[in-house]
């Protein structure tokens, strides 16, 4: 999926005074990663909410609620995967 990228600060990237533009789906993850439902009103269910998460509890369906959520973007995730030692995710397209 092309759009506008976003550089490691989640702020739109801009080279040369321009936009940059390309395959916008990592954006789209890490976006859907860490919104709660309820930030943005237009989608108000939108959102895995991993920041529920910091200094507790792991949710169990997180996997599949991020899995769900990417679907419904039109970004086919293959699998979700949380490492347990150290809390990365991986998602692989």
């Amino acid at each position: 999926m092309d759009g506008i990228l976003q550089d490691d600060e989640g702020d739109l990237l801009v080279q040369n005074g321009d936009f940059v533009t390309g395959d916008i789906s990592q954006d789209i993850v890490a976006d859907t990663i860490l919104a709660l439902p309820g930030d943005y009103k237009t989608y108000p269910l939108f959102g895995a909410g991993l920041r529920k998460a910091f200094n507790g509890k792991p949710n169990v369906f997180f996997a599949g609620k991020l899995r769900s959520q990417l679907n419904a973007q039109g970004i086919q995730a293959s699998k979700v995967s949380i490492n347990d030692q150290d809390g990365s995710i991986q998602v692989e397209l």
